[in-house]
């Protein structure tokens, strides 16, 4: 398989995700921030097996802290998308999550100084107008903005920065031991936000109950 054909395995894997998702969120578990906690538990999974390989060493403070940051707006990211999925189904949502990029974008262009080619602006700017075309839909002849769209914008500024946090790390340390660090500051962020919203563990138990515990562990293993 050519690089192009691995490409393609993310996406693939990012849409089948999101699917399960919106069928998790809306008639399954029905709570965005257990579900949330889910993916923060099984994203805990990879620094249990760096650290029990040996390659889990210290990165310096700074790196530290960026991981851990990194790691924490990685789970917390999944809040506002999760709700946006409560609001509207899963394809519009996603194209809103073409906000991301643009975001990632602007942003690397005011910190890091970053400047793309004239077509990578003009792709750009086609990301953005098919993300706000599927944030309109029309209800009884009047056409308003989609309940998901401050939502995947609150996303989209997350998941921008949680890019550029993730590029100053890796640029400092190797990747297994970035994202190691990272890996478990998102199981301590799930842990925090259990012990927060205790009501949560209702719909973990529903996850896990029946065929559900099947369909939450393929669906993590997509993430």
């Amino acid at each position: 398989m050519s690089w192009f054909g691995w490409a393609l395995v993310a996406p693939f894997s990012w849409a089948l995700s999101n699917v399960i998702d919106e069928d998790l969120v809306r008639h399954e578990v029905r709570d965005p921030v257990a579900l949330t906690i889910i993916t923060g538990l099984f994203g805990g999974i990879p620094a249990v097996i760096i650290a029990l390989s040996g390659a889990l060493t210290w990165p310096g403070w700074t790196a530290f802290a960026l991981a851990v940051v990194h790691g924490i707006i990685g789970l917390l990211v999944y809040l506002p998308y999760l709700r946006a999925l409560t609001t509207t189904s899963a394809a519009p949502v996603i194209l809103m999550w073409n906000l991301s990029p643009v975001l990632v974008a602007a942003t690397a262009w005011f910190v890091v100084d970053e400047r793309l080619l004239p077509r990578e602006y003009i792709a750009i700017a086609l990301l953005m107008v098919s993300a706000l075309l599927a944030a309109r839909h029309g209800v009884a002849g009047v056409s308003r903005w989609s309940r998901a769209l401050p939502l995947m914008v609150l996303a989209s500024v997350m998941y921008a920065a949680e890019v550029l946090i993730g590029k100053s790390l890796y640029a400092r340390v190797p990747f297994v031991v970035g994202f190691g660090w990272s890996s478990a500051a998102v199981f301590t962020t799930a842990c925090t936000l259990l012990l927060a919203s205790p009501q949560a563990l209702r719909g973990i138990r529903a996850a896990f109950q029946g065929r559900m515990k099947f369909v939450v562990a393929v669906n993590e293993v997509f993430d």
